[in-house]
């Protein structure tokens, strides 16, 4: 997860128009954390959304 530099993930929010960093899909589950998905490039978490679900729900 080390990256030498951090590209710029350009948001259409009113607060914050640009962010830094990874952005990561995630659940947690009886206090256990679970990494699904982790990226430096923009993607839309409410995609995600029902695959996580499932994911939880079929543990």
């Amino acid at each position: 997860m080390d990256k030498p530099y951090l590209p710029p993930i350009v948001r259409g929010k009113e607060v914050q128009k640009v962010e830094f960093g990874a952005k990561v899909n995630k659940f947690q589950v009886d206090g256990i954390g679970f990494l699904k998905h982790i990226s430096f490039d923009a993607y839309n978490e409410g995609t995600r959304l029902q695959s996580t679900i499932w994911t939880v729900t079929n543990l």
